[in-house]
């Protein structure tokens, strides 16, 4: 059973108009409340930490900044775990391993198919929320 996402909160960091139009499409027919978009690394940053996002769809490739590095940083200065899906056209393993590496929750390639990547979101989201969260102030 996957979760279902309406109500969701979500930030977009994409440099393409057109995929971005496609996104908030898509994720609006499913239900979900676009928090915040941007094709900056440095915005990202901004608005996560402002919007508190559910989930947060991070493009490798970025204005100013390499999506992986926006990624990292954010989750470096989150003050709970968060859901960052990397969207990208990049299919190669090192690309896959460095997204690991900065502690995305998923990895999806580009083009995407409206119903396989609803799919996907959610299947993303409940790993995520079935991975223990760390206990605050624990002795």
């Amino acid at each position: 059973m996957t979760v279902n996402l309406k109500g969701k909160r979500v930030v977009l960091c994409e440099d393409e108009g057109v995929v971005l139009m496609h996104l908030r499409r898509i994720l609006t027919r499913a239900g979900m409340v676009i928090a915040g978009q941007t094709n900056r690394g440095d915005e990202a940053l901004d608005i996560v930490a402002k919007e508190r996002p559910d989930i947060v769809l991070m493009d490798i490739e970025l204005v100013d900044m390499d999506g992986l590095k926006a990624t990292q940083r954010i989750l470096e200065g989150a003050a709970e775990p968060l859901c960052i899906v990397i969207l990208t056209a990049y299919t190669d393993e090192e690309h896959i391993r460095q997204a690991w590496d900065v502690g995305a929750c998923a990895y999806i390639t580009k083009p995407i198919e409206p119903g396989a990547f609803v799919r996907h979101l959610e299947q993303a989201y409940e790993t995520f929320q079935k991975v223990p969260k760390k206990e605050e102030g624990g002795d």
